[in-house]
């Protein structure tokens, strides 16, 4: 099987999960490809993806394995430092710490509020910050230094939510753009999925069907230290359409 993953959730989650499944069944030889850049099924390079997001191309197969979300954290000392934004708007007086893709919006956070009945349902808020970098792991290692807000899947951070070493601000905001997928090419009509395909895909639904990132981040306190004088004031269901977003690999 030729697997490709974004790169941070594969080595994560991802990487252990087809261990397991390769030990559990032997005969099938697994080629586990992390990457940032979605891979096209189409050319017959891959035969599936673990894949956060919603992929470029049309005429793909998904189905969600997890829901995941990104949010804003920042450490204790940065906060009590600094402040605790009230509102994505003031996220512009902060120091953001970026991670920057291949997209030109990458330091543009779109935030959508959780509850339904706020107006405006979506805030766009264009951050900036001292320190960027391509790689997620070393941004999310800058928050917990307490360098500045960092924006990061939940699946990355829910260890250092649960045990305080990081908080989450805005906690009504979320950028719901991260659930984890199962991807793969669509097959002629009325073929079956190839067995080995249909193995490590009821593998990794059962590996992912309680994610511990979802049972810590929903008992997450907001953060609520007070503003020092000297600061500034400061699910969604796997579609088969084409999707808008451009896709990012693993520094989400």
């Amino acid at each position: 099987i030729r697997l490709a993953s974004t790169l941070g959730f594969g080595r994560r989650w991802v990487a252990p999960a087809i261990a397991d499944f390769q030990s559990r069944h032997p005969a099938v030889e697994v080629q586990l490809q992390l990457m940032e850049q979605w891979p096209d099924l189409g050319t017959g390079s891959f035969d599936a993806a673990m894949w956060l997001w919603q992929p470029p191309e049309g005429g793909v197969v998904m189905r969600k394995l997890a829901a995941n979300r990104r949010v804003v954290v920042a450490s204790p000392d940065y906060l009590r430092e600094r402040g605790v934004p009230q509102h994505p708007a003031e996220l512009a007086h902060h120091h953001c710490l970026v991670v920057r893709e291949h997209d030109s919006r990458y330091a543009t956070w779109r935030l959508t509020a959780l509850d339904r009945r706020r107006r405006p349902a979506e805030v766009a808020v264009r951050v900036s910050g001292p320190l960027s970098s391509n790689s997620g792991e070393v941004v999310r290692d800058w928050a917990l230094a307490g360098r500045g807000l960092m924006l990061r899947s939940v699946w990355d951070v829910h260890e250092a939510l649960a045990d305080g070493r990081l908080v989450q601000v805005l906690p009504d905001y979320a950028m719901l753009d991260a659930d984890v997928h199962w991807v793969v090419r669509p097959r002629a009509a009325g073929a079956p999925l190839p067995w080995r395909l249909r193995l490590l895909q009821d593998h990794l639904v059962g590996w992912l069907l309680d994610p511990p990132w979802l049972r810590t981040t929903s008992h997450t306190p907001q953060a609520t230290m007070p503003m020092p004088a000297s600061a500034s004031a400061v699910r969604v269901s796997p579609k088969s359409s084409q999707a808008s977003t451009a896709v990012h690999g693993g520094t989400r």
